[in-house]
């Protein structure tokens, strides 16, 4: 199955937190792109589609 994506994925590790219905799950964000992102969980997390939610992503300072 070919897809065929509007916008580019860029790789991106880092720690965030997905809210839905006023509830906050940790995740580990994979990669993202203008029109969504790929996020891992380490339990079952299930957002119906097209639902609205708040993606916020947790940068690491660089200490040098």
């Amino acid at each position: 199955m070919n897809e065929m994506r509007q916008f580019k994925r860029v790789r991106f590790k880092a720690k965030c937190s997905l809210s839905h219905n006023n509830i906050s799950y940790l995740g580990q964000l994979e990669n993202i792109s203008l029109n969504g992102a790929l996020i891992s969980f380490s339990d079952g997390v299930v957002i119906p589609r097209n639902e609205s939610c708040s993606l916020t992503v947790y940068l690491e300072e660089d200490d040098s």
